[in-house]
């Protein structure tokens, strides 16, 4: 039922570009350094005076040694890889489906919401305490 939900559901071009521009982290890959010996780094991904001395050097350079955990490190940055961002046109398709995956979603619980208040009579005394239409709904564990 769920996927049947989902398959009607198509997601606007203007939803999908206003979830890309919202989410524009999701398609952007930071800046990565290869460095020896630790292999790709990141932003954050490094103690102070380390991850310092390895973003202001160019490709190529040996910086060190520099104190960091463990002792005196010295280190090459053997390849940089600039930061990308996906271009909508890219990722168009895989938003849509999102959208529409999340929207079938919603559709099928409220379908199921509705199909169970249909067919689920409480009787009278045995609802839930804290249900609003009780008298005394002040319900407390």
């Amino acid at each position: 039922m769920c996927r049947a939900l989902t398959a009607e559901s198509t997601p606007s071009e203007e939803d999908a570009r206003d979830y890309y521009r919202r989410n524009l982290d999701r398609f952007t890959t930071p800046e990565t350094r290869w460095v020896r010996p630790f292999g790709p780094v990141r932003r954050g991904e490094m103690a102070g005076p380390l991850e310092d001395a390895v973003f202001a050097a160019c490709e190529g350079e040996t910086v060190g040694p520099i104190e960091g955990p463990g002792g005196p490190w010295t280190l090459v940055v053997e390849r940089i890889e600039a930061a990308r961002r996906e271009p909508y046109e890219a990722v168009r398709a895989l938003i849509r489906a999102e959208l529409a995956e999340r929207e079938g979603e919603r559709a099928f619980a409220r379908w199921l919401d509705a199909r169970q208040a249909g067919c689920v009579r409480l009787t009278p005394g045995h609802e839930h305490p804290a249900d609003p239409a009780q008298p005394d709904a002040g319900h407390r564990h």
